[in-house]
C-alpha cells in the first residue's frame, strides 16, 4: 500500500480529491430531479417511456459497472490504477451531460431513438469517471474516521453540484426566452453544466497525483459471476448496499416527483421551484456538519437513521398538515429540512463501503476497491433506474396530461401520495437495513489489526469481529 495512506492527508488534497464528487453527484442529480420533466414536458414523449428510458441504462451497468471496477483493480499500478481513468473520460463526460439534455427536434421515433442511445453513453461514462474516482478514495486512507471526514468534503462539493443545479428552471426559462426556444434553453444550460462538470474532474486529477496505491491488490482474472459474488458475499456490504438502494430509491421518487408537485399542486412558478433547490442544497452546507459531527461522535448507522426520520417526518408534516398551495416560504423551509436525508445517503454510504473493502482484505488478502465502488454505483443506478420508471408509470397511470395548465384532482392527489408515502416506504427500509449493519468502528479498528497480524505471520483471533464474517 503507498505509504502516503498511512499518512494524514493534506486539506489541500482532501479538498483537490472532492471536486469530482460535484460532477458525479450534479448530472445525477439533474438527471433524477429533471429528466422527467425534460423529456415530457420539453421534448414531448410520453411519462410511460420517458421513465423506461431513464432506465434502460441499468441494463448495460450490470456489465460495465464490475467490468471497470474490476478493469481498475488489475491495472498496473506503475501507470496508475484509478486517476488515468479521470482523464480519459473528463471531455467525454461533460460532453455526454449537455447532449442528453439537447433536443434536435427530429421527430417523435428518431427522438427516442436518439435519447435511448445518449442515456446508455451517459451511464457509461459515469461509470468511466464514478467507479475509480470513489476507488481512489479508499485507498487514499484506511483511517475510519479519516474517510469519514474525505466523505464529508467530497459531499460538500457535491452540494456545491447542488446548488447550481437548483437555479435549472430559472436558467433554462431564461436562456429558452433569450433563444425564443424551450429546448434550446435546456441545451445552452447543460452545455455550461457540463463543460463545469469536466474541469472538476481535471482538477481531482491533478491534485491526487501520487496518491494511488502502488501494488497490485488484484491478480485474479476477471470472472462476472464471482463480480457480483464477492461484495454481496459480505455481510456488512449487503447492509450498507441495501441501505443505499432504499435510500436512493427513495430520493429519486422524491426528486422526480417535486418538480411536478411544486407545478401543480403548489402552483409555484419556475422562478420560485428553482428557488426552492437553491435553498435547499445551500442548506445542505450546515446539515454536512452535523452529520459529519454525528457519524464521529456516535456512529455511521445514528447518523444515517436520524437523517432518515427527520426526512420522513418532515414530508408528511407539509405535504399532508402545511399544504399551502402559492406558499413559497412553507416549501422553502420543507425542503431545507428533508435535504439532510439527501446528504446521508451520499456522505454516509460513501464513508462506509470502504469499511467493507477491509473485511474482504482479510478474507481473500486482497484489496478490490474498484469492484466495491462498482457494485456501489451499480446499486445506485439501479435504485434510480427502478424508481424513475415507476413514476413514470404511475404518472401516466394517474393521468399526468402535460398540456393541461391544471391537472385532475386525481393526479394532484396522485403526485401528493407518490411524494410523501412513496419515499417515506422506501426510507424505513433503508432505516432497517442500516441498524442490523453488524459493522461499528470498534469491529472495524479489530479486522485491520487482524490483517496486519495475518501479513506478518503471527497469531491472531477473530473472536471480536466474527459478526462481519
Amino acid at each position: 500500500m503507498n505509504s502516503n495512506t498511512k499518512k494524514g492527508l493534506p486539506l489541500k488534497v482532501m479538498v483537490g480529491y472532492g471536486s469530482a464528487g460535484y460532477a458525479t453527484l450534479f448530472t445525477f442529480t439533474i438527471v433524477i430531479t429533471y429528466g422527467l420533466y425534460f423529456f415530457t414536458d420539453v421534448v414531448g414523449l410520453s411519462a410511460g417511456f420517458a421513465g423506461m428510458l431513464l432506465s434502460i441504462g441499468t441494463l448495460v451497468d450490470a456489465i460495465t459497472d464490475p467490468l471497470i471496477g474490476t478493469i481498475s483493480d488489475k491495472r498496473n499500478p506503475k501507470k496508475g490504477r484509478r486517476r488515468p481513468f479521470l482523464l480519459m473520460a473528463a471531455i467525454p463526460f461533460g460532453l455526454v451531460s449537455w447532449l442528453l439534455f439537447t433536443d434536435w427536434g427530429f421527430g417523435s421515433g428518431m427522438s427516442m431513438v436518439y435519447f435511448a442511445i445518449l442515456i446508455i453513453l451517459f451511464y457509461v461514462v459515469q461509470t468511466l469517471i464514478d467507479v475509480p474516482y470513489t476507488a481512489l478514495g479508499s485507498e487514499m486512507t484506511l483511517d475510519y474516521d479519516e474517510r469519514t471526514k474525505l466523505s464529508s468534503i467530497r459531499y460538500t462539493w457535491a452540494t456545491v453540484g447542488g446548488i447550481v443545479s437548483g437555479f435549472t428552471m430559472a436558467i433554462t426559462a431564461y436562456l429558452g426566452k433569450l433563444f425564443d426556444s424551450a429546448s434550446m434553453g435546456w441545451s445552452a444550460a447543460n452545455l455550461m453544466f457540463g463543460l463545469l462538470c469536466t474541469i472538476t474532474i481535471l482538477i481531482a486529477w491533478k491534485t491526487t497525483k501520487g496518491r494511488e496505491s502502488t501494488e497490485m491488490a488484484d491478480g485474479e482474472p476477471f470472472n462476472l459471476a464471482k463480480a457480483f459474488k464477492g461484495p454481496f458475499s459480505n455481510k456488512s456490504f449487503r447492509h450498507v448496499a441495501l441501505s443505499y438502494l432504499f435510500g436512493i430509491v427513495g430520493q429519486t421518487v422524491a426528486v422526480s416527483v417535486t418538480v411536478y408537485y411544486m407545478s401543480y399542486n403548489l402552483q409555484l412558478s419556475e422562478n420560485q421551484i428553482s428557488a426552492a433547490m437553491v435553498i435547499m442544497w445551500v442548506v445542505a452546507f450546515f446539515w454536512i456538519a452535523l452529520t459529519n459531527h454525528i457519524a464521529l461522535k456516535y456512529s455511521k448507522k445514528v447518523a444515517w437513521n436520524f437523517s432518515m426520520v427527520i426526512w420522513i417526518a418532515t414530508l408528511f408534516i407539509f405535504v399532508w398538515v402545511i399544504n399551502a398551495p402559492g406558499n413559497a416560504i412553507a416549501v422553502y423551509v420543507m425542503t431545507s429540512i428533508y435535504v439532510v436525508g439527501y446528504n446521508a445517503i451520499y456522505q454516509v454510504t460513501w464513508a462506509s463501503i470502504p469499511d467493507c473493502v477491509e473485511v474482504d482484505e482479510f478474507r481473500t488478502g486482497q484489496r478490490k476497491e474498484g469492484l466495491y465502488y462498482s457494485m456501489a454505483s451499480l446499486t445506485q443506478k439501479l435504485g434510480s433506474a427502478i424508481a424513475v420508471a415507476i413514476c413514470g408509470w404511475i404518472i401516466t397511470w394517474l393521468g399526468y396530461d402535460p398540456g393541461l395548465a391544471e391537472q385532475s384532482q386525481t393526479t394532484l392527489t396522485g403526485f401528493a401520495v407518490l411524494l410523501s408515502v412513496g419515499t417515506s416506504f422506501f426510507l424505513l427500509l433503508s432505516i432497517i437495513a442500516t441498524a442490523t449493519n453488524p459493522m461499528t468502528k470498534a469491529r472495524h479498528t479489530a479486522i485491520k489489526e487482524a490483517i496486519a497480524l495475518k501479513e506478518a505471520g503471527k497469531p491472531y483471533s477473530t473472536e471480536s469481529f466474527k459478526e462481519l464474517l
